[in-house]
Protein backbone atom coordinates (compact mmCIF):
# COMPACT_ATOMS: atom_id res chain seq x y z
CA UNK A 1 0.00 0.00 0.00
CA UNK A 2 1.92 3.34 -0.95
CA UNK A 3 1.71 6.01 1.14
CA UNK A 4 0.77 10.28 0.38
CA UNK A 5 2.68 11.35 3.46
CA UNK A 6 5.04 14.17 2.37
CA UNK A 7 6.30 17.33 4.08
CA UNK A 8 3.27 19.07 2.71
CA UNK A 9 0.86 16.74 4.04
CA UNK A 10 2.00 17.54 7.63
CA UNK A 11 -0.23 19.70 9.47
CA UNK A 12 1.37 23.04 10.39
CA UNK A 13 2.27 22.06 13.86
CA UNK A 14 4.43 19.36 12.72
CA UNK A 15 6.01 21.45 9.70
CA UNK A 16 6.77 24.20 12.37
CA UNK A 17 8.31 21.48 14.19
CA UNK A 18 10.83 20.37 11.68
CA UNK A 19 11.76 24.03 10.40
CA UNK A 20 12.94 24.50 14.18
CA UNK A 21 15.48 21.89 13.61
CA UNK A 22 16.41 23.81 10.25
CA UNK A 23 19.34 26.20 10.22
CA UNK A 24 18.89 29.44 7.91
CA UNK A 25 20.90 27.27 4.45
CA UNK A 26 18.65 24.26 5.14
CA UNK A 27 15.32 26.48 5.42
CA UNK A 28 16.28 28.38 2.39
CA UNK A 29 17.14 25.16 0.60
CA UNK A 30 13.74 23.60 1.97
CA UNK A 31 11.83 26.85 0.05
CA UNK A 32 13.31 26.36 -3.27
CA UNK A 33 11.57 22.89 -3.40
CA UNK A 34 7.70 23.89 -4.42
CA UNK A 35 5.92 26.93 -3.92
CA UNK A 36 3.88 25.22 -1.27
CA UNK A 37 6.79 25.38 0.99
CA UNK A 38 7.59 28.38 -0.01
CA UNK A 39 4.70 30.14 1.02
CA UNK A 40 4.75 28.22 4.09
CA UNK A 41 7.71 28.99 5.35
CA UNK A 42 7.34 32.41 4.09
CA UNK A 43 4.31 32.52 5.99
CA UNK A 44 5.82 31.19 9.11
CA UNK A 45 9.30 32.92 8.48
CA UNK A 46 11.63 30.53 11.08
CA UNK A 47 13.60 32.05 13.15
CA UNK A 48 17.32 32.04 11.73
CA UNK A 49 20.27 31.22 13.97
CA UNK A 50 23.03 33.22 12.31
CA UNK A 51 25.25 34.97 15.09
CA UNK A 52 27.32 37.02 12.78
CA UNK A 53 27.20 38.49 9.63
CA UNK A 54 30.12 40.22 7.48
CA UNK A 55 29.75 41.78 3.85
CA UNK A 56 32.43 43.32 1.45
CA UNK A 57 31.29 44.67 -0.97
CA UNK A 58 33.66 46.51 -3.97
CA UNK A 59 32.10 47.27 -7.89
CA UNK A 60 32.54 43.83 -9.19
CA UNK A 61 31.26 41.35 -6.24
CA UNK A 62 29.98 41.49 -3.08
CA UNK A 63 30.99 38.48 0.01
CA UNK A 64 28.55 37.54 2.40
CA UNK A 65 29.77 35.53 5.12
CA UNK A 66 27.98 34.07 8.03
CA UNK A 67 28.06 31.63 10.93
CA UNK A 68 25.47 29.69 12.42
CA UNK A 69 25.85 27.15 15.09
CA UNK A 70 29.56 27.49 14.94
CA UNK A 71 29.63 27.00 10.87
CA UNK A 72 31.45 29.39 8.57
CA UNK A 73 29.55 30.13 5.63
CA UNK A 74 30.61 32.10 2.55
CA UNK A 75 28.71 33.04 -0.71
CA UNK A 76 30.22 35.04 -3.53
CA UNK A 77 27.88 36.90 -5.86
CA UNK A 78 30.54 38.21 -9.03
CA UNK A 79 30.11 40.05 -11.91
CA UNK A 80 30.14 37.89 -15.02
CA UNK A 81 29.91 39.43 -18.47
CA UNK A 82 26.82 36.71 -19.53
CA UNK A 83 25.33 38.06 -15.82
CA UNK A 84 25.88 36.79 -11.83
CA UNK A 85 28.18 34.21 -10.82
CA UNK A 86 27.80 32.32 -7.75
CA UNK A 87 29.91 30.82 -5.75
CA UNK A 88 28.99 28.64 -2.69
CA UNK A 89 31.15 27.58 0.81
CA UNK A 90 32.14 24.25 -1.45
CA UNK A 91 33.44 26.65 -4.44
CA UNK A 92 30.80 25.19 -7.20
CA UNK A 93 30.22 28.27 -9.50
CA UNK A 94 26.72 28.70 -10.56
CA UNK A 95 26.15 31.11 -13.34
CA UNK A 96 22.78 33.13 -13.68
CA UNK A 97 22.20 34.34 -17.34
CA UNK A 98 20.93 37.29 -17.70
CA UNK A 99 20.57 38.52 -13.62
CA UNK A 100 22.80 41.48 -11.99
CA UNK A 101 24.69 40.47 -9.46
CA UNK A 102 23.92 43.21 -6.70
CA UNK A 103 20.14 42.11 -7.20
CA UNK A 104 21.04 38.27 -6.55
CA UNK A 105 22.58 39.01 -3.25
CA UNK A 106 19.94 41.08 -2.31
CA UNK A 107 17.36 38.94 -3.05
CA UNK A 108 19.00 36.55 -0.54
CA UNK A 109 20.06 38.73 1.83
CA UNK A 110 16.57 40.55 2.28
CA UNK A 111 15.48 36.96 3.03
CA UNK A 112 18.06 36.71 5.79
CA UNK A 113 17.05 39.72 7.34
CA UNK A 114 13.74 38.54 7.35
CA UNK A 115 14.48 35.59 9.37
CA UNK A 116 16.85 37.43 11.73
CA UNK A 117 14.67 37.74 14.84
CA UNK A 118 17.50 36.99 17.45
CA UNK A 119 20.56 39.66 18.25
CA UNK A 120 23.48 39.27 16.26
CA UNK A 121 26.95 39.17 17.96
CA UNK A 122 28.53 40.83 15.06
CA UNK A 123 27.41 42.45 12.16
CA UNK A 124 30.32 43.70 9.72
CA UNK A 125 30.12 46.10 6.25
CA UNK A 126 32.97 47.14 4.28
CA UNK A 127 32.87 49.05 1.61
CA UNK A 128 35.73 48.64 -0.53
CA UNK A 129 36.58 51.36 -2.23
CA UNK A 130 40.21 51.16 -2.95
CA UNK A 131 41.67 48.03 -4.68
CA UNK A 132 43.81 45.89 -2.07
CA UNK A 133 45.13 43.74 -4.84
CA UNK A 134 45.61 46.43 -7.54
CA UNK A 135 48.23 48.99 -5.12
CA UNK A 136 44.88 50.25 -3.44
CA UNK A 137 43.74 51.95 -6.91
CA UNK A 138 40.07 53.85 -6.06
CA UNK A 139 36.96 52.09 -7.40
CA UNK A 140 35.41 54.96 -8.94
CA UNK A 141 32.92 52.00 -9.72
CA UNK A 142 31.84 50.84 -6.61
CA UNK A 143 29.35 53.77 -6.09
CA UNK A 144 26.91 52.15 -8.65
CA UNK A 145 26.51 48.86 -6.46
CA UNK A 146 26.56 51.01 -3.06
CA UNK A 147 24.14 53.52 -3.39
CA UNK A 148 21.78 50.54 -4.67
CA UNK A 149 22.67 48.48 -1.98
CA UNK A 150 22.49 51.72 0.73
CA UNK A 151 18.97 52.38 -0.53
CA UNK A 152 17.66 48.85 -0.19
CA UNK A 153 18.87 48.31 3.20
CA UNK A 154 17.86 51.51 4.72
CA UNK A 155 14.49 51.12 3.18
CA UNK A 156 14.45 47.42 4.85
CA UNK A 157 16.09 48.39 8.81
CA UNK A 158 13.63 51.54 8.83
CA UNK A 159 10.46 49.48 7.78
CA UNK A 160 11.40 46.95 10.75
CA UNK A 161 8.57 46.30 13.26
CA UNK A 162 11.41 45.99 15.81
CA UNK A 163 15.27 47.22 14.83
CA UNK A 164 17.75 44.62 13.63
CA UNK A 165 19.90 43.78 16.91
CA UNK A 166 23.24 43.86 17.42
CA UNK A 167 26.01 43.84 20.02
CA UNK A 168 28.96 45.01 17.75
CA UNK A 169 28.74 46.66 14.71
CA UNK A 170 31.56 47.89 12.13
CA UNK A 171 30.98 49.99 9.27
CA UNK A 172 34.48 50.39 6.74
CA UNK A 173 33.56 52.81 4.62
CA UNK A 174 34.49 56.53 3.12
CA UNK A 175 31.41 58.60 3.28
CA UNK A 176 28.77 59.68 5.70
CA UNK A 177 25.75 58.22 3.77
CA UNK A 178 27.36 54.79 4.32
CA UNK A 179 27.37 54.80 7.80
CA UNK A 180 23.58 56.76 8.43
CA UNK A 181 21.89 54.79 6.45
CA UNK A 182 22.71 52.02 9.01
CA UNK A 183 23.89 52.56 12.10
CA UNK A 184 20.74 54.66 13.10
CA UNK A 185 18.58 51.83 12.32
CA UNK A 186 20.17 49.55 14.68
CA UNK A 187 18.39 48.60 17.77
CA UNK A 188 19.63 51.21 20.62
CA UNK A 189 19.32 48.60 23.45
CA UNK A 190 21.34 45.82 22.19
CA UNK A 191 24.13 47.92 20.90
CA UNK A 192 27.29 47.16 23.21
CA UNK A 193 29.98 48.32 20.63
CA UNK A 194 30.05 50.60 17.67
CA UNK A 195 33.22 50.61 15.29
CA UNK A 196 33.44 52.88 12.12
CA UNK A 197 37.16 52.95 10.15
CA UNK A 198 37.90 54.87 7.00
CA UNK A 199 38.07 52.53 3.92
CA UNK A 200 40.92 51.04 3.50
CA UNK A 201 43.92 53.22 1.49
CA UNK A 202 41.80 56.22 2.20
CA UNK A 203 43.91 59.17 2.73
CA UNK A 204 41.01 61.93 4.09
CA UNK A 205 38.36 61.25 6.92
CA UNK A 206 35.14 62.26 5.54
CA UNK A 207 33.14 61.63 8.42
CA UNK A 208 30.58 64.40 10.22
CA UNK A 209 31.61 63.57 13.49
CA UNK A 210 29.28 65.71 15.44
CA UNK A 211 25.93 63.54 13.46
CA UNK A 212 27.16 60.27 14.35
CA UNK A 213 28.16 61.09 18.12
CA UNK A 214 24.96 62.41 18.69
CA UNK A 215 23.21 58.96 17.65
CA UNK A 216 21.35 56.93 20.47
CA UNK A 217 23.19 53.75 19.28
CA UNK A 218 26.64 55.83 19.80
CA UNK A 219 25.46 56.83 23.48
CA UNK A 220 24.35 54.01 24.87
CA UNK A 221 26.93 51.46 23.51
CA UNK A 222 30.45 50.76 25.91
CA UNK A 223 32.77 50.66 23.56
CA UNK A 224 33.11 52.83 20.56
CA UNK A 225 35.27 54.55 18.18
CA UNK A 226 36.09 56.00 14.36
CA UNK A 227 39.20 55.09 13.63
CA UNK A 228 41.73 55.64 10.55
CA UNK A 229 42.16 51.93 8.46
CA UNK A 230 44.46 50.03 10.89
CA UNK A 231 44.68 46.32 12.45
CA UNK A 232 43.28 46.85 16.03
CA UNK A 233 44.41 43.78 17.40
CA UNK A 234 47.20 46.29 18.92
CA UNK A 235 45.79 48.29 21.55
CA UNK A 236 48.62 50.99 20.90
CA UNK A 237 47.53 50.98 16.96
CA UNK A 238 43.78 51.42 18.18
CA UNK A 239 44.62 54.55 19.85
CA UNK A 240 47.24 55.85 17.47
CA UNK A 241 44.54 56.18 14.62
CA UNK A 242 41.40 56.88 16.89
CA UNK A 243 39.85 59.77 15.48
CA UNK A 244 37.05 59.87 18.11
CA UNK A 245 35.73 57.47 20.83
CA UNK A 246 34.13 56.42 24.07
CA UNK A 247 35.54 53.98 26.45
CA UNK A 248 33.47 52.32 29.67
CA UNK A 249 35.45 51.16 32.25
CA UNK A 250 35.33 50.41 36.12
CA UNK A 251 38.10 52.22 37.67
CA UNK A 252 41.04 54.36 35.84
CA UNK A 253 44.39 56.30 37.40
CA UNK A 254 45.50 59.33 36.72
CA UNK A 255 48.54 57.46 34.83
CA UNK A 256 46.21 55.74 32.52
CA UNK A 257 44.14 58.73 32.07
CA UNK A 258 47.46 60.76 31.79
CA UNK A 259 48.86 58.20 29.18
CA UNK A 260 45.99 57.85 27.07
CA UNK A 261 46.04 61.91 26.27
CA UNK A 262 49.79 61.73 25.58
CA UNK A 263 48.89 59.11 23.09
CA UNK A 264 45.98 60.92 21.69
CA UNK A 265 48.43 64.10 21.30
CA UNK A 266 50.74 62.62 19.34
CA UNK A 267 48.16 61.02 16.84
CA UNK A 268 47.61 62.93 13.72
CA UNK A 269 43.80 62.24 12.93
CA UNK A 270 42.65 62.06 17.03
CA UNK A 271 39.90 64.87 17.26
CA UNK A 272 37.54 63.56 20.53
CA UNK A 273 37.58 60.86 22.91
CA UNK A 274 35.44 60.04 26.51
CA UNK A 275 36.35 57.72 29.10
CA UNK A 276 33.46 56.47 31.42
CA UNK A 277 34.30 55.51 34.88
CA UNK A 278 32.68 54.46 37.80
CA UNK A 279 35.94 54.86 40.70
CA UNK A 280 39.20 56.00 40.64
CA UNK A 281 42.19 53.62 41.62
CA UNK A 282 45.59 54.66 42.67
CA UNK A 283 44.60 56.49 45.73
CA UNK A 284 42.46 59.53 46.10
CA UNK A 285 40.59 60.89 43.60
CA UNK A 286 41.36 60.95 39.83
CA UNK A 287 40.85 64.92 40.19
CA UNK A 288 44.10 65.00 42.94
CA UNK A 289 45.81 62.16 40.78
CA UNK A 290 45.66 64.65 37.36
CA UNK A 291 46.72 67.29 39.50
CA UNK A 292 49.79 65.79 40.47
CA UNK A 293 51.06 65.15 37.35
CA UNK A 294 49.58 68.55 34.88
CA UNK A 295 49.68 71.29 37.71
CA UNK A 296 46.18 73.26 38.64
CA UNK A 297 43.27 72.66 36.33
CA UNK A 298 40.90 75.82 35.05
CA UNK A 299 37.66 75.82 37.00
CA UNK A 300 35.10 77.37 34.89
CA UNK A 301 32.92 78.83 38.27
CA UNK A 302 29.59 77.19 36.71
CA UNK A 303 30.63 73.33 36.88
CA UNK A 304 31.40 72.99 40.13
CA UNK A 305 33.20 69.29 39.69
CA UNK A 306 34.82 70.29 36.85
CA UNK A 307 38.47 70.54 35.82
CA UNK A 308 40.04 71.28 32.68
CA UNK A 309 43.49 71.58 31.86
CA UNK A 310 44.64 73.08 28.33
CA UNK A 311 48.02 72.23 26.25
CA UNK A 312 49.29 74.30 23.76
CA UNK A 313 50.89 72.23 20.99
CA UNK A 314 52.81 72.52 17.61
CA UNK A 315 52.95 76.32 17.94
CA UNK A 316 50.09 78.31 19.17
CA UNK A 317 47.97 77.53 16.80
CA UNK A 318 46.58 74.03 18.63
CA UNK A 319 45.07 73.40 21.91
CA UNK A 320 45.05 69.74 23.27
CA UNK A 321 42.06 69.92 26.18
CA UNK A 322 41.67 67.23 28.98
CA UNK A 323 38.89 67.49 31.52
CA UNK A 324 37.71 65.21 34.19
CA UNK A 325 34.13 65.58 35.48
CA UNK A 326 33.14 63.99 38.43
CA UNK A 327 29.62 64.44 38.90
CA UNK A 328 27.15 62.07 38.66
CA UNK A 329 28.40 60.00 35.16
CA UNK A 330 31.98 60.22 35.60
CA UNK A 331 33.66 60.88 32.42
CA UNK A 332 37.25 62.22 31.14
CA UNK A 333 37.24 63.69 27.65
CA UNK A 334 40.04 64.62 25.41
CA UNK A 335 39.70 66.83 22.75
CA UNK A 336 41.10 68.90 20.05
CA UNK A 337 40.05 72.91 20.06
CA UNK A 338 40.47 76.03 18.80
CA UNK A 339 42.40 78.75 20.64
CA UNK A 340 39.58 81.22 20.83
CA UNK A 341 38.04 78.12 22.75
CA UNK A 342 40.21 78.31 25.69
CA UNK A 343 38.78 81.06 27.99
CA UNK A 344 40.55 84.12 28.75
CA UNK A 345 41.26 83.13 32.25
CA UNK A 346 42.69 79.53 31.77
CA UNK A 347 46.36 78.74 31.70
CA UNK A 348 48.01 76.88 28.79
CA UNK A 349 51.21 74.86 29.60
CA UNK A 350 53.30 73.70 26.50
CA UNK A 351 53.15 70.30 26.40
CA UNK A 352 51.45 67.18 27.76
CA UNK A 353 53.55 65.47 30.62
CA UNK A 354 53.84 61.81 29.16
CA UNK A 355 53.29 59.48 31.77
CA UNK A 356 54.98 56.02 31.38
CA UNK A 357 52.29 53.22 32.27
CA UNK A 358 49.44 51.59 31.26
CA UNK A 359 46.55 52.86 28.88
CA UNK A 360 42.63 51.25 28.74
CA UNK A 361 42.65 49.50 25.30
CA UNK A 362 39.85 49.18 23.45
Amino acid sequence: MSSNLSLITLPDTSLNNVLSYLDYKSTQSLRKVCRDLRYFIDDVVPCSSVMKISLRINSKFIVLKFIECGVLMEIEYRYHEKGCVVVGGGKNEKLMEGQEFARIFWNDFEEMLKHQKSALEEFTIVFMHFDAENNLQKDEEIYQVSTGFLELLKTNLSARIHPLQTKFIQINALHQNEVMSILPFIDTQRVERVTIMSAKGSTEIEFDFPEILNLEQWKNSTRSGIFKSVDLSSPSESVDQTIAGKLHLVALDGGSAVSMGSKFLNSSVFQFFEIYYNESMGGGSLTGQLKEKLGEPYKDGIHHSKRTWFFQYDGVDNVFQLCNDSSGEKVVSYKRIRPEEVPDDADTVASIKLCLGHYPAF
